[in-house]
């Protein structure tokens, strides 16, 4: 696991998501082709200010919890309450002559619960702020073993399973209409450990500074300050020396 970090570091791993929410909750970036590929990246981060508006923004960052039990008494204490639990399996597939680790990007089936939901995660764009298009679709849960083989068939290959357990908490006391809105994960994942993740929606690209703030402000209330940057997916295989 990485090394502790002080305060001041926190908004240097914030990660900021920018996508837009279709038909059934789906997200759907703006600036993708077809294929789901950002055709020109720094057209993408040179996006007029009415795009950009148009855009909503998904601000989070991860923390290493050292003990789960203590953290849970502190976000009741904070005024946060359970509001669902969800079981994860997260299957990573390797495109079939594209390297994601060079180009920054993922393909996903999830398990989670009944459901099932495919995801591509595009690469982060040069900007001030960590951002990166995706795409969610919802799919139906019994196809799993379907779309595993649809994918196999195109080339693609398993790369990894991520199996985790997470709660989510959601805030209830009384605070700013960004506090509000923050939702925090409890993940317990298989082979790694427990982590939690702080995640702030927002619509307006002006307030991405305010949002990184608020979400500083609640770990550090929380104590949490570990973070960890990099995914479950890339601590896996570093783990089982597949970097």
């Amino acid at each position: 696991m990485d090394g502790w970090r002080g305060p001041l570091t926190y908004l240097n791993y914030l990660s900021v998501t920018s996508s837009t929410k279709g038909p059934m909750g789906s997200k759907n970036p703006e600036n993708l082709n077809p294929t789901g590929l950002v055709s020109d990246k720094q057209a993408a981060v040179n996006a007029s200010d009415s795009e950009r508006a148009s855009r909503s923004w998904e601000v989070e960052q991860k923390y290493i919890v050292q003990d789960a039990d203590q953290l849970q008494r502190r976000l009741q204490d904070a005024g946060y309450v359970l509001v669902g639990t969800e079981e994860h399996e997260d299957i990573y597939f390797r495109h079939p002559v594209r390297d994601f680790r060079q180009t920054d990007e993922a393909l996903r089936l999830r398990k989670l619960n009944d459901r099932l939901l495919i995801t591509y995660k595009g690469q982060r764009l040069e900007a001030v702020v960590k951002t990166r298009p995706e795409i969610e679709l919802s799919l139906r849960a019994e196809e799993c073993g379907s779309w595993e083989q649809l994918l196999q068939c195109l080339g693609f290959a398993e790369v990894e399973r991520v199996r985790k357990q997470r709660s989510i908490f959601k805030a209830t006391a009384s605070g700013d209409e960004l506090s509000l809105r923050i939702i925090i994960s409890l993940d317990r994942v298989q082979g790694l450990g427990d982590f939690a993740e702080i995640e702030l929606i927002v619509a307006d690209a002006g307030r991405l500074h305010e949002a990184q703030s608020a979400i500083e402000l609640q770990a550090s209330a929380l104590q949490l300050t570990q973070v960890q940057p990099r995914s479950y997916l890339s601590q896996l295989l570093a783990k089982k020396g597949r970097t």
